[in-house]
Parts: C-alpha cells; structure tokens; sequence
C-alpha cells in the first residue's frame, strides 16, 4: 500500500488541459446529442478565462457530499449571472444534509426560484427531495448518484464468474418499486457514476454520466482537520487491486475511469464533467 499526499487532479494547469481533452473525445457520432454539463463549486472558478466554459452546454453548481462546503447566496448569485450572461441553463447540485444543512439550502432555493422556477436540482438527501417537493414544487429534481445505489468497488472487473460479476453491475434502478416510488416524486431523471463494469440503466428515465471521478463512499469524518485545510489535504491510497489508484478528499473516496465505454444503446443524454474533485 502507497499513500501519495500530491493528487494530481487537483493542479490547476493539468484540469484545464483534461477539460479540453474531454471535449474533444466527445466529437464522434456515438455522442451526437449527448449534453455536455461542467460541474463546479465555486462560481469563480467559471470566469477565468483559460477554462472553455463556452463550449459546455449546461453549468452544474453545487457540492454533492459536505454540506459546510454549502455555497452563499452570493456564489450563486454570481453563477446565475454567468448562466444568465452566457445562455446557459444551471443545475443546482445539493449534498447530503442534516436538519443544519437543509436551513442554509432554503435561501439558496428561494434564490433560484426567483431565477428559474423550474430549475434542476439535484438532490443526494430523501430529506431534501421531500423538502422541495412541499416548499418548492416546481422545480426539476434529479435523484443524485448519492442515493442512486451502485456497486462500486473498483476490484469489481477482476472478477471471472459472469453471474457473481452481473450481480455488481446492477443499482437501485433494477427495483420496479423504487422506480415507481422516483416516478411518484415526478422525477425524469437519475445521476449515475461512470463504472468501468456498470450496464447501462433500462429504466425509463434520462441519465446523467458523472466523468471522470466515481464516487465510492461518503461520511460524516473528514481527512481534514479543519474546514479551511480541507481543500488542501488529500491522499491517494495505491493497491495492485485497485488500478490507479483511490483518492481520499474531503469527506469522500473516489477513483478514476477515464473511459466512456457504456454510452451506446443506453438512455445517457447528458454527460458531467467534474473540473475537479468533488467535495
């Protein structure tokens, strides 16, 4: 086991050149009317000039995991002015959240209410789904690859047994009851992790991509000391297992698959690239 406490993904020059790496992947005829959203976390991040904001077609803004990583109504004011400015529409990403957490949501809906009344949201908390579907109705809500349950360990592809390999390959969406509980909450669309041996979801609802970081696993323990050190401290864990590697950030462990090879004769419509790690 090898701990590398310099995360590659987080320097700044490097995501820029990913980012346009990934559009350019995106030019073939398998992704003729995929969207292409960029997923930020802070609203400054899309005004420097060297990111080719022009070029997605749809700002995701947000933080799915801390809720202390919550943005201000500023923030999202700014990102909503960037949106307004440049024709482009917004997705409103919340995390998992305690009854705190849900208190410092509320200003930010009733701010994109007065935006968009029938904004995206996407929601990674039942609390919050049940929350938007009393105050805020109106809104589009999109169930988060939070509560989306897939399987997710990376050592998943190294399994021979074809029947044991399927059962890892499945998600919640194989359920015909918690469909019908999604289609009850007039949800249309679901979020999904990027799985090197995922199958392409057959219920009937769009699906958004998350690329390149998969989500593993969350908690309420974060590697950080403090709030103000967390953006600054991550690890990468190293195992033959376990490709290239696991990252430890923030809250959450993520690994990395840079391959879109499920995208063909599923419903994926729309495809999110985190600029980076996400919090």
């Amino acid at each position: 086991m090898t701990v590398n406490t310099q995360l590659e993904y987080h320097e700044r020059d490097r995501l820029v050149e990913k980012a346009i790496a990934f559009l350019r992947t995106l030019n073939g005829e398998m992704y003729r009317g995929v969207q292409k959203a960029l997923y930020v976390q802070a609203a400054d991040v899309l005004t420097e000039g060297d990111l080719p904001v022009g070029e997605f077609d749809r700002i995701y803004f947000g933080v799915e995991f801390c809720e202390r990583r919550i943005p201000s109504v500023h923030q999202l004011e700014k990102a909503i002015s960037i949106c307004r400015e440049d024709g482009k529409p917004l997705t409103l990403v919340t995390p998992i959240v305690t009854d705190w957490g849900l208190k410092r949501l509320n200003p930010l809906f009733g701010r994109l209410m007065e935006y968009d009344e029938h904004a995206e949201v996407v929601v990674n908390e039942y609390g919050t789904l049940m929350f938007l579907r009393e105050k805020f109705p109106s809104f589009k809500v999109v169930m988060g690859r939070v509560l989306i349950r897939q399987k997710k360990d990376p050592r998943v592809p190294l399994i021979h047994d074809e029947k044991i390999r399927g059962y890892f390959s499945g998600s919640v969406l194989d359920s015909a009851y918690f469909c019908k509980f999604l289609h009850g909450q007039n949800t249309r669309r679901v979020e999904l992790d990027n799985l090197p041996h995922a199958q392409p979801p057959q219920a009937d609802f769009s699906v958004s991509l998350y690329y390149p970081f998969v989500f593993i696993t969350t908690s309420r323990n974060c590697v950080a000391e403090t709030c103000d050190e967390c953006a600054r401290v991550h690890y990468m864990l190293y195992h033959p297992t376990m490709g290239d590697g696991l990252i430890f950030y923030g809250r959450s462990q993520f690994f990395v698959n840079l391959n879109l090879n499920w995208l063909e004769n599923s419903r994926i419509d729309r495809i999110v690239y985190q600029f980076y790690v996400p919090l």
